[in-house]
């Protein structure tokens, strides 16, 4: 191949972005996954009333993954390759014992024992040459690079046990109670706490049920239900409670260097499941021969000893420590309406519509000190906070006011430097001082979102007509914060990357209005921090799926020797409706800090 492609770096002091055409081209990456999946089961009926049922699986995935970058990517430069394999394999086992038991006409029990194992194994191993005499070989001769030949493996162990039970009565099919219990002992925590247990219980009473409702012509169905119960999370990473190896350490020895191994991270052996207690009441009601249905939920749930990194004194050598840090609440509200519009024998219409609402707040941490660094991507400065009072995850940052003006030179110039030790100017982007220090640092920043929407959730109908039948789902959400974080590299960093169009709104003599800063040559620096600016409306409305179908009549599948025949086309995700411009899906954006960041610690 002759010539070489045009690249950001040909640009004067622009970073390094390869050509897309020569980065599809010469770069091969190739990711062969063979799982096998299998189950067996086993029911036993030890008497008329008692069943045991034993269920073991298994699952075993193996991934290869071979990258070849050649010497025409880097304009001639060396070559690379790189090859890893990795093997995850995952057992379980689990046994049931069910004792179902008819009392007598008005009374009914089942009970419930169980024992469950599982565990998890994973080993990776990775290869990394470069400087290939020839591209000929690619990955399959990683011994022919001469550089930077790099070698990394690891692995790891998970064991979940669980014991469990639950009894179930009813009683005269209208009053209806449940219990339960289980104990979960988990490889991941301290040797002090490695199990725990969670027990739950609910009732529920079916008013319609009663003789003072049974035959009533506007209430089809009245239900009233309770519960309370304890979940655990043990999502965190195998040896959390422990300390761990690293060879990241080297030192100098006899002019030579020399590479070392030690601890990595502190040991917790009191580290324990975090538990969330949730206390909900709802009540289920249909009207008119259940052609309105609605359900309504409360609920709150109190989650403590929450699982994070919390800082630890630097005189320990080490920044944090993974800890049972603190408490947390989240209550809301559910409701949903499903009405039949529309029952005929050749036309029905359904409508179904759902909407959540859910508060978050922090209630108490470990030490009265604000935890940053969770969830973040690392690239910049932190985005997020967990603070007492405050939802998880808040968005942290400065605050942009827009750009300094020319008439505004002098009180600019006033400011300690934020762009490369150069005075602030005209056209440099504003924040708020709060402290009026001049010096814009984190005495400065404040919580500039919330990633938690105020409601969401769905909204569908279902049309037919005889055999031709249509779905329409939409989904929707508001009041919610996301973090464009594209804006640090595409908005903020002009003369070093390709920008959005929205640079061209960039701050001049003449357009001075404007929260763009001024487009200058990189050596004058640039200014990039996680500020308001970054922050959007994430409210959206979805068209998640529609569908149109056609059933052919049953006389005539018969014939064709079938069981059944439709024809339906779909399409998902057919609209998006957004407040705020963004760079594709509110919810899924590389790089954009939405709520579900902090899933994990939601409850």
């Amino acid at each position: 191949m002759e010539g070489l492609y045009a690249n950001n770096r040909d640009y004067p002091y622009a970073e390094g972005t390869r050509n897309s055409v020569n980065w599809l081209e010469n770069n091969e990456y190739i990711l062969n996954t063979q799982t096998t999946a299998g189950s067996f089961y086993t029911n036993l009926n030890l008497t008329k009333e008692l069943e045991m049922r034993t269920v073991i699986g298994a699952n075993i995935l193996t991934q290869e993954n071979n990258e070849f970058r050649n010497s025409v990517l880097d304009n001639n430069a060396v070559a690379r390759a790189q090859a890893s394999n990795e093997k995850q394999t995952f057992w379980s086992i689990e046994n049931y014992l069910t004792y179902n038991k008819e009392i007598n006409e008005n009374n009914s029990l089942t009970a419930l024992l169980g024992v469950s194992w599982q565990q998890s194994n994973q080993f990776f191993v990775n290869a990394d040459s470069r400087n290939f005499p020839t591209d000929f070989f690619k990955y399959n001769n990683l011994g022919a690079g001469s550089d930077n030949i790099a070698v990394q493996s690891f692995a790891d162990r998970e064991a979940l046990n669980s014991y469990f039970g639950r009894l179930n009565y009813n009683l005269y099919g209208k009053y209806l109670f449940t219990v339960t219990g289980r104990a979960d002992g988990s490889s991941k925590f301290g040797d002090n706490n490695k199990f725990s247990f969670f027990p739950s219980a609910a009732v529920a009473w079916r008013i319609s049920d009663e003789d003072f409702l049974v035959d009533n012509a506007l209430i089809s169905n009245l239900k009233l239900r309770t519960s309370y119960g304890v979940t655990g999370n043990s999502e965190i990473p195998p040896y959390s409670s422990l300390s761990l190896l690293s060879s990241n350490y080297a030192t100098i020895w006899n002019d030579s260097r020399v590479g070392g191994t030690g601890l990595n991270r502190l040991a917790n052996p009191d580290l324990k499941w975090e538990k969330t207690a949730q206390y909900d009441i709802g009540v289920e009601l249909g009207l008119f021969d259940n052609r309105i249905s609605l359900e309504a939920d409360y609920y709150y749930r109190k989650t403590t000893d929450m699982l994070l990194d919390a800082p630890v004194p630097q005189s320990s050598g080490y920044a944090t420590i993974r800890r049972n840090v603190g408490s947390m609440q989240n209550k809301g509200l559910e409701l949903g309406l499903s009405t039949k519009n529309i029952m005929t024998a050749d036309v029905t219409w359904n409508t179904s519509f759902n909407i959540s609402m859910n508060r978050n707040k922090v209630l108490s941490l470990a030490t009265p000190s604000d935890i940053f660094g969770v969830g973040g991507p690392g690239i910049t400065n932190e985005t997020s906070i967990i603070r007492v009072g405050e939802p998880v995850g808040a968005f942290w940052g400065l605050t942009r006011l827009g750009t300094w003006g020319t008439d505004e030179a002098a009180e600019a110039a006033k400011f300690v430097s934020y762009r490369n030790g150069l005075t602030i100017l005209p056209g440099d982007i504003k924040y708020k001082d709060f402290n009026g220090d001049y010096i814009i640092n984190d005495e400065d920043r404040s919580i500039i979102g919330n990633g938690y929407p105020t409601a969401w959730g769905t909204l569908t109908n279902y049309v037919s007509y005889k055999n031709l039948d249509f779905t329409l789902e939409l989904q929707y959400s508001w009041g919610n914060d996301v973090m464009d974080m594209n804006l640090h590299s595409s908005e903020d960093r002009q003369a070093l990357a390709n920008s959005y169009t929205t640079v061209l709104d960039a701050w001049t003599p003449d357009n001075q209005d404007t929260m763009i800063a001024q487009v200058r040559d990189t050596r004058a620096g640039y200014v990039t921090n996680v500020d308001s600016h970054w922050v959007k409306d994430g409210s959206f409305v979805r068209g998640r799926n529609i569908m149109l179908g056609y059933t052919f009549d049953q006389n005539l599948v018969e014939k064709m020797h079938l069981n059944k025949l439709r024809l339906y086309a779909s399409a998902q995700n057919f609209f998006l409706l957004v407040n705020d411009e963004l760079l594709g899906d509110p919810e899924v954006t590389l790089f954009v800090v939405v709520r579900a960041t902090m899933s994990s610690l939601k409850g």
